[in-house]
């Protein structure tokens, strides 16, 4: 919906003459990847949204960009039903509020910390399920952890800020449900570089997830318009994630006109979704 401006209104709406609605760019699903991705940029005027949500095995993968010529605060924003627990940034209380307006002055009990580097928070309920959030780190972020409003009055709901002053950025989020020990080891981001050139994130981006288990999952996204050399596979297309486990590998891919594994590669005429095991 259109931003809140200097309204008070409870639930601001889109009108005839402003309608925000976004695009649907991409769905796909086959036996190991659930993908959506959708933007928008008749919302605030000159910033466009991006947003990637991928699911696989049971984690999600979100990737949300932000982009506009002039400097914006973007918060990134979660809302988890649940208790915090365990958190890796050293957060300090906050007096009042996190703001006067806009519905921050609903988001209480605040804690905020500066963080540059990855991070991790998680929450906790009364019935054994657990929730562990990682985000990838970014110079300029601000952590901050509270409780905000929902529909019943009294209650509030823990919620979880990402915080950055700046004209472009990317949140890279992986979001773990787990019973007893979370599943996620490790991320890390996988430089991107076209040409021995090193590429913004916004233009290419590669996660490399590990588990306990030992399965790794590497996720490449890019624009698609050439090939882009994640560390040791070479890909060009919308997104390709490949998964490495005891039982073999899979890949899925989406918008893809090329990929280079392992020494071997496949090519495609025109952008393919594929499936391969």
């Amino acid at each position: 919906h259109a931003p809140q401006g200097d309204r008070q209104s409870s639930w601001p709406a889109d009108t005839v003459a402003h309608p925000t609605a976004g695009t649907l760019e991409t769905f796909w699903v086959d036996p190991l990847l659930k993908l959506a991705r959708a933007s928008a940029d008749r919302v605030i005027p000159g910033v466009r949204l991006d947003r990637t949500l991928a699911l696989f095995d049971g984690l999600v993968v979100d990737l949300y960009r932000a982009e506009s010529n002039t400097r914006h605060q973007y918060d990134w924003v979660l809302h988890v039903d649940g208790t915090p627990s365990a958190i890796s940034v050293p957060l300090k209380p906050q007096d009042g509020p996190l703001g006067d307006t806009c519905g921050y002055q609903h988001i209480l009990d605040v804690e905020t910390a500066g963080v540059g580097r990855t991070w991790t928070a998680n929450w906790h309920d009364g019935e054994g399920r657990n929730l562990q959030l990682t985000l990838l780190g970014e110079p300029g972020t601000r952590a901050i952890r509270a409780r905000s409003m929902t529909n019943t009055e009294d209650d509030r709901v823990s919620t979880l800020i990402a915080r950055r002053n700046t004209d472009t950025t990317l949140f890279a989020a992986i979001l773990d449900p787990y019973r007893q020990t979370p599943h996620v080891a490790s991320v890390r981001r996988i430089p991107a570089e076209r040409s021995g050139t090193p590429l913004d994130p916004l233009e290419a981006t590669g996660l490399d997830i590990r588990t306990a288990a030992g399965t790794r999952y590497r996720l490449l996204a890019s624009n698609g318009r050439s090939k882009t050399r994640f560390g040791d596979l070479v890909f060009r297309g919308g997104l390709a994630l490949i998964k490495d486990a005891q039982h073999g590998r899979e890949i899925s891919m989406v918008d893809a006109r090329y990929l280079e594994i392992a020494g071997q590669t496949y090519t495609f005429k025109e952008p393919t979704d594929a499936y391969l095991r």
